[in-house]
């Protein structure tokens, strides 16, 4: 065999090598793509008891925890969704409503109301941005207990602050049909179809898992229906707004009809 021929068939050799590892990176990329549970409908019979923040006192309390019991594999509340700028005008208010969304897709979710198209959610925000500067004097990045109230006081839902949550406990609230409103560093999520860096402060809630991925209604994003995150990168994003950054403490807002 020539020298040249010897060269040309290493080339294709190494060629083929690139094709094939290619190929099986996407095989197993697509493995990786697991399928969603299916979106679960209506209330459990029997709800875990709980106890309603008084946010009056302004402190946080947390949820007692049920009784150890076998989960399911995965799981997935029916949340309806909507972005944070229904009609995709990304202004300086819309870069503030991820909790007016995150909160309204709760109140539609007990409601067993869908949200009726981008018009009936930008009515809906307008309200609660009203209704904030009325009660707060503000709407821009109201804190977990703030938006506690907004659930309760405007909407009439039970809500529960949970200090330092744990994977287990976000998943058995979810069981039990109790969504969960997360405040997080917006940045920490990484999502890649936020508008880079990513927001300081964000919120969105919690809807569903599967054995490695919390499935989330986001409202940072078009494509934040059932949109998930590994544990570990939520988990270490949740944090509260301090008044100046989104470092505060780990707490999520527990939410029952």
């Amino acid at each position: 065999m020539s020298k040249s021929k010897f060269l040309s068939f290493k080339l294709l050799f190494f060629v083929l090598f690139l094709l094939l590892l290619a190929l099986a990176f996407y095989f197993v990329r697509g493995q990786e793509r697991q399928s969603l549970p299916p979106p679960v409908e209506g209330q459990p019979v029997v709800a875990l008891e709980s106890e309603k923040v008084d946010v009056s006192k302004e402190k946080a309390k947390i949820s007692p925890t049920p009784k150890e019991e076998a989960l399911p594999f995965e799981f997935n509340l029916d949340i309806p969704f909507t972005s944070q700028a229904p009609h995709a005008i990304w202004d300086a208010v819309h870069e503030q409503t991820c909790e007016e969304a995150a909160v309204l897709m709760v109140a539609r979710y007990f409601k067993k109301q869908k949200i009726d198209g981008p018009d009936d959610a930008e009515e809906e925000l307008q309200k609660l941005i009203a209704w904030q500067k009325e009660k707060f004097g503000f709407f821009e990045d109201t804190t977990a207990l703030e938006t506690a109230r907004i659930l309760s006081e405007y909407y009439g839902l039970k809500t529960q602050i949970l200090e330092k949550p744990t994977v287990q406990q976000i998943k058995k609230e979810v069981v039990a049909h109790h969504p969960v409103v997360a405040p997080a560093n917006g940045r920490e999520l990484k999502n890649p179809f936020f508008k880079q860096p990513g927001p300081i402060y964000h919120m969105l809630v919690i809807k569903g898992y599967t054995s490695d991925k919390f499935i989330t209604n986001d409202p940072g994003t078009r494509k934040g229906a059932d949109f998930v995150y590994k544990y570990d990168v939520l988990m270490e994003a949740i944090h509260d707004w301090t008044g100046e950054d989104a470092s505060g403490p780990a707490r999520v807002i527990v939410v029952q009809n």
